[in-house]
């Protein structure tokens, strides 16, 4: 049996529609899905990678990823500084000149003899989570909260706890950030509270809170 939790004192009925707005400070997939109304879903995408000051050795380089097929692949001779110093031209066979490479899987092959740097340019396929628009109304979300509120009267803190039945996501958002800044910008949630079945709009469960343990 529970005994060390405050009792709830008091139970709010929301009897009308309204706009609760909150701040979120995470940016995950899931919650971009909520806030843009789009699926998410499991897609390969191209990933451009560079990599610099590869040392020429029988007359090949080894990639740390392997090249998309069919994708753009550009390979400089390059020198002690990694600058792009002289550009080559891709052939399906053996290079049959110190202007030409060839690929297969991580390898990069030059002409015989060549030795010196080198700096590729390509682009590695890998699965990842995307965003996709879906066509209809904006989804409708259940959704839980917990809250701080103070009575008026007698100025006494309470938890609440607040349990939305139906609310969508307002449409309007905007995301910032900062380059100097360790943690992220906050970002405002904005959910329309819908009026369902006669079912209230939202219900706030209160309890005094007298202790700091209280606010856990």
């Amino acid at each position: 049996m529970i005994t060390d939790v405050n009792p709830v004192l008091l139970t709010i009925y929301g009897d009308r529609t309204c706009q609760l707005t909150a701040t979120n400070s995470t940016l995950s997939m899931d919650v971009l899905k909520i806030l843009t109304g789009n699926s998410v879903s499991i897609k390969s995408v191209s990933v451009p990678r560079v990599q610099k000051g590869l040392a020429i050795a029988s007359n090949t380089v080894t990639l740390s990823k392997t090249p998309s097929t069919g994708a753009n692949i550009t390979v400089y001779k390059s020198n002690v500084n990694n600058e792009n110093i002289t550009k080559l031209t891709k052939v399906t066979g053996t290079p049959a000149s110190a202007a030409e490479f060839a690929v297969s899987g991580t390898t990069v092959t030059f002409f015989v003899g060549e030795t010196g740097v080198a700096n590729v340019y390509y682009y590695e396929t890998v699965e990842s989570e995307v965003l996709e628009s879906i066509a209809g109304a904006r989804p409708i979300f259940k959704a839980n909260a917990k809250c701080l509120l103070q009575g008026i009267s007698n100025k006494k803190l309470y938890m609440g706890d607040i349990m939305i039945n139906a609310c969508q996501v307002s449409p309007s958002i905007s995301f910032g950030g900062k380059n100097s800044s360790d943690t992220p910008d906050p970002a405002s949630l904005s959910l329309e509270i819908l009026s369902l079945n006669d079912i209230a709009p939202y219900i706030i469960a209160c309890s005094e809170i007298t202790a700091s343990a209280d606010l856990m």
